[in-house]
Formats: C-alpha cells, sequence, structure tokens
C-alpha cells in the first residue's frame, strides 16, 4: 500500500514527508536533514582539516573570503546545512526515495550524491569562481582533487544519519 492510497478523515493524501510520522510537522523534516548535514559536515571538516591541511582554502572562494580556518569553518557549516538540506529535496522525489528509505541503503546513495557534488562544486564551480575572485594557482588542484574522499565520507555520513534523525520523537 503506497501513500497515495493513504489518506486522512478528510479524504486527502496526507504530504510524504509527515506520512510515516503522521504526528509530525513538516517543518522537522528540514530540521532533520540540516542536522544530519551539519552533523555529517562536522566530520568532514575535522578530516578535512587534519589529513587534507587545506581547510583554509575554502575561505578563499568566497570574495570577502580570508584564507583562514575559523571563515572555513563557518562557511562550512553553513554549506553542510544547506547541502543536507538539498539532500532531502533529492531522497524525498519518487524515483531516490526507496533507494533511501533506510541507513544501509542511504550510505550509498549519500556516497554518490557526495561524489555529485564534490564534482560539481571542486571540478566545475571552484576552478571557475577561483578565477574571478582567488587566487587560483595558490589553491592548486589540491582544492580540485583532495577532498574527493571527504565529500563522499560526507555523503556516506548524511545517507546515514538522515533516516535516523527522522525516526527521533
Amino acid at each position: 500500500m503506497g501513500i497515495e492510497s493513504v489518506s486522512d478523515s478528510s479524504g486527502e493524501v496526507p504530504d510524504r514527508r509527515t506520512a510515516t510520522f503522521p504526528d509530525r510537522p513538516d517543518w522537522l523534516f528540514w530540521l532533520h536533514a540540516a542536522a544530519a548535514g551539519l552533523i555529517a559536515g562536522q566530520v568532514f571538516a575535522v578530516w578535512f582539516q587534519f589529513t587534507i591541511g587545506t581547510m583554509p582554502a575554502l575561505g578563499t572562494v568566497f570574495p570577502l573570503g580570508e584564507p583562514s580556518v575559523s571563515f572555513a569553518w563557518g562557511i562550512h557549516v553553513v554549506t553542510s546545512a544547506l547541502f543536507g538540506v538539498l539532500y532531502a529535496v533529492v531522497v524525498d522525489s519518487d524515483a531516490v526515495r526507496p533507494y533511501a528509505s533506510t541507513s544501509t541503503r542511504g550510505v550509498l546513495v549519500g556516497a554518490v550524491f557526495g561524489a555529485l557534488l564534490w564534482f560539481l562544486l571542486n571540478v566545475v564551480f571552484w576552478p571557475f569562481w577561483a578565477t574571478m575572485f582567488a587566487d587560483w594557482p595558490a589553491i592548486g588542484s589540491a582544492a580540485v582533487m583532495g577532498p574527493a574522499t571527504a565529500h563522499i565520507l560526507w555523503g556516506e555520513l548524511l545517507g546515514g544519519l538522515f533516516p535516523q534523525l527522522r525516526r527521533i520523537q
């Protein structure tokens, strides 16, 4: 029995984000997504800062940014939450939802999502943006190739956490 065949007493089909947990408000879905993105993002940032060592480079991507660790962390916190919400938009679609409904499957979907984000942000967007506002030769190819593992790790954590957070009251 699909969600579409479930209706409340008024005969209306409930929103699919609240159908599993009908007593929860819709905004909780988005809060869980942002929280999963933030948690995964902090693991990403710690790993990124202490293994790759180029966390300050993130601060140079923004015109007002400085190549500092604190600015990079601030940017990373905001983008982690926003990309967590974007992940929720993707996995809330009818085509993807069955593949991301459990933590095990979510890890795989999250890994693909993280790899796609890495490609779009680090291979496509960052070089274009950095040539306009930052010192691209100083950032170099480490900014493009180095974070692939970190983005995939972030996606795996996000994909595994989001279904778990959805179960919290």
